[in-house]
């Protein structure tokens, strides 16, 4: 029996009305050569090679470079707006800000797409070093 039948028995014993119209299959795995299609109820699924399942983005090989590009974005739009919108240039109001609004997104289910390599990690450091450069009163190397 396939996993999609049990998946419809078990939606009809449970009285569960599946949306199969919405349902979407992904494949995980490092073979990319999958001509296998699969149905929900006589109804084919589309299969998709990325999601997002509660915030985190993620690919058919749990890649989550698109997931790292995209909070590192999200992050440098909301310290630069930290920096642009608080009338006080006091630098402990701001990193408080900066705690409270940016490492959020930074941090938030990082045990599950932990990044790993120089690059990810860079990037999202590079929001807090960004951020802390632009601070007024900080001393600079080259200022010294």
């Amino acid at each position: 029996m396939m996993l999609f039948s049990k998946i419809a028995l078990w939606a009809q014993m449970w009285q569960l009305k599946l949306a199969t119209t919405k349902c979407q299959y992904m494949r995980v795995g490092l073979r990319r050569t999958d001509t296998s299609s699969y149905s929900l109820n006589g109804v084919d699924l589309n299969k998709i090679n990325s999601c997002s399942d509660l915030g985190v983005k993620f690919d058919n090989v749990l890649s989550f470079a698109d997931h790292i590009n995209g909070i590192g974005f999200k992050a440098k739009q909301r310290a630069n707006q930290i920096l642009r919108c608080f009338v006080s240039k006091d630098k402990l109001v701001l990193t408080k800000a900066f705690a409270v609004f940016v490492r959020p997104l930074l941090e938030y289910c990082s045990p599950v797409w932990s990044p790993c390599t120089v690059t990810a990690i860079n990037k999202l450091e590079s929001v807090q070093r960004v951020f802390t450069k632009r601070l007024p009163g900080v001393a600079r190397p080259g200022n010294l």
